[in-house]
């Protein structure tokens, strides 16, 4: 829960009317985020944005604010997602620095006032963590492995599913 306070920082930014489909690229071919008639069918007015792409401009907005812009700071995030978002809304997120590893946010649609994530925190690391060295063991085993040739790469997949021919077994 926010405190009863302004917050420390504030990130407006608008998504664009078709983030739904581009979001699609990431392997989320749901049709309640692309067609118009599946959406009515669960009682929206148009296709929604997928809830992950609203969690990542909530998580994109602070490590912009309260990071300094450095991934490499950020630890973890949870949320609940407490309303749907449409593209091309505006997300405004609110943040309230509750100690130096620990920020509450809250992420809100513009046009319609409209809380659309709450309960959400994320942790911080206090300064960047040191880069943890491989064990020679894992990486000469890995060195020596055949080269995966007959392995399917995402575009092979997404070729599959596009022309119908891809199978889960």
């Amino acid at each position: 829960m926010p405190p009863d306070r302004a917050p420390d920082a504030t990130i407006t930014e608008k998504t664009s009317a078709n983030q739904a489909l581009l979001y699609r690229l990431t392997g989320d071919w749901n049709p309640l985020h692309a067609d118009p008639a599946f959406a009515t069918m669960f009682g929206f007015d148009k296709p929604i944005l997928h809830g992950l792409c609203t969690f990542g401009y909530a998580g994109r907005h602070a490590i912009k604010a309260m990071c300094g812009g450095d991934p490499r700071l950020f630890k973890s995030i949870k949320v609940r997602f407490a309303d749907s978002v449409f593209p091309g809304e505006t997300l405004v997120t609110e943040m309230w620095k509750e100690s130096p590893t620990r920020i509450i946010v809250r992420t809100k649609v513009k046009e319609r006032d409209k809380v659309v994530i709450s309960n959400a925190a994320v942790e911080l690391y206090e300064k960047v963590p040191e880069k943890k060295a491989k064990p020679k063991a894992a990486a000469a085993s890995a060195a020596a492995a055949p080269a995966a040739a007959m392995e399917p790469t995402s575009g092979d997949i997404f070729v599959a599913i596009d022309h119908g021919t891809f199978t889960l077994v």
